[in-house]
């Protein structure tokens, strides 16, 4: 279990230095840590319909992916509002290719 959390930070450690955005300052880890702290959401008053539909709707097959398991996490953890709020988060389709294949002859 030690190992696994070690590697488990050491990824998370590894991601944040390659993305675009790079290490959050210590305010924005604040910021976070204060808005995220023990945030929980009413389950009764939250609706994850709109959510879903927009999951749904985006050309990124991740961001629906995103969303299940954010809401899955949500109802396992408390309906913390971490997990919503990342359920919102949706990724752009890069652009890494042509939109058709073609080979040469």
């Amino acid at each position: 279990t030690r190992s696994a959390l070690e590697q488990f930070w050491a990824m998370g450690i590894c991601l944040l230095g390659a993305s675009a955005a790079g290490f959050p300052t210590p305010e924005m880890l604040k910021t976070a840590s204060e808005e995220f702290s023990s945030n929980q959401v009413d389950a009764e008053n939250f609706n994850w319909a709109p959510i879903v539909q927009r999951g749904c709707s985006e050309e990124e097959e991740h961001n629906i992916k995103l969303v299940r398991v954010c809401r899955v996490l949500w109802n396992r953890y408390g309906h913390w509002k971490g997990f919503s709020e990342a359920a919102k988060s949706f990724t752009i389709t890069p652009n890494i290719g042509p939109e058709q294949t073609s080979f040469a002859e």
